[in-house]
């Protein structure tokens, strides 16, 4: 569901997926792959940056079925989140990303 709506912001902000990709500093592949929904959970830190390019806060990339509470709750939670990791090293945030492989494969169980 991200993907489709990073692809409808892109299209009303006029940006090719090379431009939106060049501009987030990501590869145009992985953009692809995430507006066709063949990748799934991309990283705060790739939201961020697509975000910041599209001019929406990260809460705006989500599907519009959550309630505007759950989204705003969301994204200050994941600000939060980046702030914590950006600082650790690489192989601590290695660690976290592990952990929440685990806690979204439970969630999808």
């Amino acid at each position: 569901m991200v993907g489709i709506k990073i692809s409808k912001l892109r299209k009303e902000k006029g940006l090719s997926l090379s431009k939106l990709a060049e501009m987030a500093q990501i590869s145009k592949s992985y953009l692809s792959d995430l507006e066709n929904e063949k990748k799934e959970n991309p990283s705060v830190e790739i939201l961020e940056k697509i975000a910041r390019v599209l001019e929406v806060p990260v809460s705006q990339l989500f599907d519009h079925e959550e309630s505007s509470d759950n989204l705003d709750e969301m994204e200050e939670d994941m600000k939060i989140l980046f702030s914590k990791v950006k600082n650790l090293s690489k192989e601590n945030r290695k660690k976290v990303l592990k952990m929440m492989e685990i806690f979204t494969e439970e969630n999808n169980n």
